[in-house]
């Protein structure tokens, strides 16, 4: 197995979410991916933004308008969907769940977000 191309559990998240704040920024390595890391995580988006592309921006408004929501509600599960691991689901102790899409990079939060 290559571990460089291994996708890992968020096991911190699952394990500390509903008690400590951990930021997601574009400007980190990884760039938007980061940001939907982001959102399957309910992080907290990173501050200042500059520079931040349309999508960008939208994923930003979208991360805190999430961690509103959640903060500090319990993370209980994180499951891949498909067998790549390009596919992640995150749920919430609320019934939120945020869904990844890494190929399409797009994200889906249920119930979703106004």
């Amino acid at each position: 197995m290559d571990l460089g191309k291994c996708i890992p559990v968020p096991l911190y998240n699952l394990v500390y979410h509903d008690a400590i704040l951990i930021s997601y920024g574009e400007a980190r390595n990884g760039g938007q991916k980061n940001l939907l890391l982001g959102m399957l995580c309910g992080g907290v988006p990173e501050l200042p933004v500059t520079n931040a592309g349309e999508k960008s921006l939208a994923l930003i408004k979208q991360m805190a308008a999430l961690h509103k929501r959640i903060a500090l509600v319990e993370m209980t599960n994180h499951e891949f969907l498909d067998a790549a691991r390009k596919k992640e689901r995150s749920t919430f102790a609320d019934g939120t769940t945020v869904t990844v899409d890494g190929d399409e990079n797009s994200v889906v939060v249920n119930p979703p977000l106004k």
